[in-house]
C-alpha cells in the first residue's frame, strides 16, 4: 500500500487487450484507504463496430488479500449506459487482469480475463 500518512491518493488504469478493433476502459480513481473506498471516472471506447465512447462517473470499494493482492469492485450507471467491474492487481503500482461489463447501445457486453496496467493520472 502507498504510504501510511496518506488517506487520498490517485489511482489510473487501462483496462485492454491493445487489440485495435476492442474496447478499452480508462478509469480515474481517487483512493480512500481509511474507508477502503473508490470514486472517479471511467470511459469505455470502441472505434469501430459497435462504435462506443461512454464516460461514467464510478464508486465503489477494494479490499486487500492475504496474500498482498488488492481486489476493486465499481461500476457507474446513466440512462443508456453503464460500467461494472471486478479487478486484481498483484500490487498497487503493479499490474493485473480485470472482468468487465458494458451496456451501450442497448447491448451488454462482457469481457473477462483483460489485462489491467498503471497509467499517469495527470499530464
Amino acid at each position: 500500500m502507498p504510504a501510511t500518512q496518506n488517506t487520498l491518493f490517485p489511482a489510473c488504469f487501462s483496462v485492454s487487450r491493445q487489440l485495435l478493433s476492442g474496447a478499452n476502459l480508462a478509469v480515474h480513481w481517487l483512493v480512500n484507504t481509511t474507508d477502503k473506498t473508490i470514486a472517479g471516472s471511467g470511459r469505455i471506447t470502441q472505434a469501430v463496430n459497435p462504435l462506443n465512447d461512454i464516460a461514467l462517473e464510478m464508486r465503489g470499494h477494494y479490499d486487500e488479500t492475504d496474500d498482498g493482492e488488492i481486489r476493486f469492485v465499481a461500476g457507474g450507471t446513466r440512462p443508456g449506459a453503464a460500467i461494472q467491474m471486478s479487478m486484481m492487481l498483484k500490487a498497487w503500482d503493479g499490474s493485473g487482469t480485470a472482468d468487465v461489463k458494458w451496456l451501450a447501445n442497448r447491448t451488454y457486453f462482457s469481457d473477462d480475463g483483460v489485462p489491467v496496467k498503471p497509467i499517469t493520472c495527470f499530464k
